[in-house]
């Protein structure tokens, strides 16, 4: 009878033990990485792509993650995360519950924004000379071309990404006839940061395949030789409500800024040789309140950076800025502007009058210029 007490023991023992092997195998087979982000150790995150920033993988929580070296760990806003970024992706810092983290962006589709103007009024039979120019623009890429063509088309226009190559195609989806007419055409193409070579073709009409009429090789973003130009402008116009209000008259301005050519003149003043943007600044006063303009040119080689009453705090590698206006965090991509209206009435410093002031302001980025159009 002991005999069998012992068997019987011996196997619920052996028993237990095969349990327990099965419940550690089927545990060990649940907390083993089954995703891209699971993981026991730092080792099972040795395969996955590697973050935005010099660094490596640990395992936290039973989660994979990129610990940056030489970024802070504890942040407040991203400004505070500023660090040595990758080319691995591009992309910008955030700040999400007080940890610096590296946001990768996708690179979409190619995105078309184009107009073309119609027939031109009293330019039937009047052909002008062909032209078309291609460029990189505040958030991209630009094509603008004086066609003539059938005045009785309707022109469509396609962009399609082919590795490093953007190709532009104009499409007749109207009708053919004998008269002939003038058309505008301006055409933005948003693409990631990175050098393209563009073609145009045109005029696709029916089964008749487009032959290509331009073409060129276009820097977008950041480069050598080009640098970001973000500019602040301010209209402060006045109108008197009773009394009398002193009238101011300036004349100090220092710079022009054609965003159509992309040529800012009056920086070539500025040393530019280490300067990563530049910061304009412009003034301008009008109708009871005075006239005149005032502007000024900032270059920025470092960040963050304090300019007047504005704080630069980042500059992300497609122009992406971040800069800090009046304790607003303000953020905008190349093309992207920010703009405020505000109206107070004051009786300003003699005491004489009251005028109704009203402010205008408007941030923008233009994106980069070339350094040889900044004279």
């Amino acid at each position: 009878m002991e005999k069998k007490h012992e068997l019987l023991l011996t196997t619920l023992v052996a028993l237990g033990a095969a349990v327990g092997i099965v419940a550690i195998f089927l545990l060990e087979s649940l907390t083993s990485p089954n995703s891209s982000s699971f993981c026991n150790t730092s080792s099972d995150c040795l395969n996955l792509t590697q973050g935005g920033c010099p660094g490596r993988w640990v395992c936290a929580n039973h989660y994979c993650m990129w610990e940056c070296k030489g970024v802070p760990q504890s942040c407040i806003v991203a400004g505070d995360c500023i660090g040595d970024l990758s080319e691995e992706c591009r992309g910008r810092w955030n700040c999400v519950e007080g940890k610096c983290e590296w946001v990768c962006e996708r690179e979409g589709r190619v995105g078309l924004e184009y107009n073309v103007g119609g027939c031109e009024k009293g330019t039937r039979g009047i052909i002008r000379s062909p032209g078309v120019s291609i460029a990189s623009d505040a958030g991209g890429i630009r094509i603008k071309q004086n066609l003539s063509y059938v005045c009785c088309a309707d022109i469509r226009i396609n962009a399609t990404e082919m590795g490093k190559t953007i190709r532009i195609v104009e499409k007749n989806v109207g009708s053919m006839c004998r008269c002939m007419c003038n058309y505008d055409i301006d055409a933005r193409v948003r693409v990631a940061p990175g050098t393209y070579h563009v073609e145009v073709y045109g005029v696709q009409f029916g089964n008749k395949s487009p032959e290509m009429i331009a073409e060129e090789t276009v820097v977008v973003g950041r480069g050598e030789g080009r640098i970001l130009f973000v500019e602040r402008r301010t209209n402060r116009t006045g109108r008197v409500i009773y009394g009398e209000y002193p009238y101011s008259f300036r004349v100090s301005d220092s710079y022009h800024f054609d965003p159509d050519r992309r040529i800012l003149e009056g920086g070539g003043s500025i040393e530019l040789e280490n300067a990563i943007a530049i910061y304009g600044k412009r003034e301008e006063l009008g109708g009871d309140l005075g006239r005149g303009v005032v502007s000024r040119l900032y270059p920025v080689y470092s960040l963050p950076v304090e300019v007047g009453e504005d704080k630069i705090i980042s500059v992300d590698y497609d122009g992406t800025v971040e800069l800090l206006h009046l304790n607003t965090t303000i953020r905008l991509s190349p093309g992207e502007r920010w703009n405020k209206t505000t109206t107070e009435e004051t009786s300003g410093p003699y005491q004489t009058g009251i005028i109704e002031i009203t402010t205008s302001e408007i941030i923008e980025n233009h994106g980069f210029i070339e350094r040889g159009r900044i004279i």
